[in-house]
């Protein structure tokens, strides 16, 4: 049976990731229509064109938004630093957003706060951005701003943040879970070249300046691998708007990165704290199919199920830890992760891994969570379907939103409609796709990493 309820902490499992590049030309390529509730029609075309410099611009344009969201996108994210420049990525991207030489920070927190508008950025492993939302009648306004954060960028904060990130830095050695994610990602950027790039490290956090901020700055703008993705209420003028903002913008030749695919061993490594404490961390890695396949979707179904039997078994049955789930990491080499929170008994803990694997092996749920009574899986196969769907789709309201999906498509499909269409992969998965799908993650090798003072 499905939990009712689940008992999970605000975690961020390390990186998850977005965005990538489309070419396009200046016609409208689709046209959809939703009825709106007062009976009128919300017609939202999905448009692209090329400025000057050959950034392609991909929009989704609706007649009734009232909120529009623009973002300055890079399909260099956190996986393709170098080892000198580990975590300097996200805090480039944190002193853009603040201000400008243009505007300085008070006027952008003050604008921002009586416009009800934002400037906020990302990084993510295969990707990062800049973004501004705000309502379609300060657009104009906002847009003057954004253009300025992201062209002619001010480092009057730098020492400030340099600060800051020293100590959240230090931070991650005393909060146990953050520990346990960093020493984690530490161990596999050395093994996988792909995840915990965008965490400093002893080195870098050392030789921060400003000089390795701005030449990385140099790094990202003259790269050819830049794309503006959108979602609102525009209007004609947005095209040379765009092109006087970031048309002569002199780029490189796109890079081509490389597919980095993810290997996991059949390991486990433990890690100390540094205090006495009884309760334990825990962590394991599995590489899924590729994104764009069946294979994926299924395994996607499989793991929600599997993250079920883990709640009813390891939490409900055994008791021995706070929150224990699975979770798919949605990049472009998607990860199974597992997490145990706050575990109280080690050896209880793993015995319940195995009870629940083992369970998961054989092609079994939990009907019952009282007595642990087994149905088999492929029987709720629609449901959990449709729990998917729900989960990947239900949230997705406001242009922020709807222009985070547009961009995470573009990067996982080269097509900003890509996660809208996933909807028909998932609900093409078979019952035989399920079962191939949950001997995969049964027989992948799996790396796990516990933190404990025992």
């Amino acid at each position: 049976m499905m939990n009712k309820k689940f008992l999970k902490p605000a975690i961020c499992i390390i990186l998850i990731c977005f965005f990538t590049f489309f070419y396009g030309c200046s016609t409208t390529s689709s046209l959809t229509s939703n009825l709106n509730e007062n009976g009128s029609t919300n017609k939202i075309t999905t448009e692209s064109f090329i400025l000057d410099n050959g950034i392609p611009v991909m929009l989704k344009v609706s007649d009734t938004a009232k909120v529009n969201t623009l973002e300055l996108y890079f399909s260099f994210g956190a996986s393709q630093l170098k080892e000198n420049q580990l975590g300097y990525l996200g805090f480039l991207m944190e002193l853009l957003a603040m201000e400008s030489n243009d505007y300085d920070k008070e006027f952008v927190e003050t604008m921002c706060e009586e416009k009800l508008s934002s400037i906020s950025y990302g990084v993510l492993s295969d990707f990062s951005y800049i973004s501004m939302t705000c309502l379609e009648k300060y657009f104009d306004d906002v847009f003057k701003v954004f253009k300025s954060c992201c062209t002619n960028p001010s480092y009057k904060s730098f020492e400030q943040k340099k600060t800051q990130a020293q100590f959240s830095f230090l931070n991650t050695k005393t909060v146990d879970y953050n520990l346990l994610m960093k020493s984690s990602a530490e161990y596999l950027r050395e093994k996988t070249d792909y995840f915990g790039k965008n965490i400093f490290t002893e080195e870098t956090i050392l030789n921060l300046n400003q000089e390795n901020i701005e030449n990385l700055y140099k790094q990202l703008f003259s790269s050819g691998d830049v794309a503006i993705i959108g979602y609102g209420n525009f209007d004609k003028n947005l095209k040379p708007q765009l092109n006087e903002a970031f048309g002569s913008l002199k780029l490189n030749k796109a890079r081509n990165h490389k597919e980095n695919k993810l290997k996991f061993e059949n390991e486990s490594i433990e890690f100390k704290k540094n205090h006495k404490n009884p309760v334990d961390f825990a962590c394991s890695y599995k590489a899924l199919p590729d994104v764009k396949s069946t294979e994926f979707a299924a395994c996607y179904i499989a793991n929600l199920m599997y993250s079920d039997i883990l709640y009813n078994i390891v939490r409900e049955k055994y008791g021995c830890v706070y929150s224990v789930f699975s979770n798919v990491n949605l990049t472009k080499n998607p990860v199974l992760i597992l997490s145990g929170y706050r575990i109280s008994d080690k050896d209880l803990f793993y015995k319940g891994i195995d009870e629940a694997n083992s369970i998961f092996a054989r092609g079994k749920l939990i009907k019952e969570s009282e007595n642990f009574t087994l149905i088999d899986s492929c029987e709720k196969l629609e449901s959990y379907k449709n729990i998917l769907i729900n989960r990947l789709y239900g949230d997705i309201f406001t242009s922020r939103q709807i222009c985070s999906m547009m961009a995470n498509s573009y990067s996982l499909g080269q097509d900003i409609n890509f996660l809208y269409d996933f909807e028909k992969t998932v609900k093409s998965v078979t019952k035989d796709d399920l079962e191939k799908a949950i001997k995969f993650i049964a027989e992948s090798n799996e790396t796990w990493f516990y933190l404990t003072s025992k």
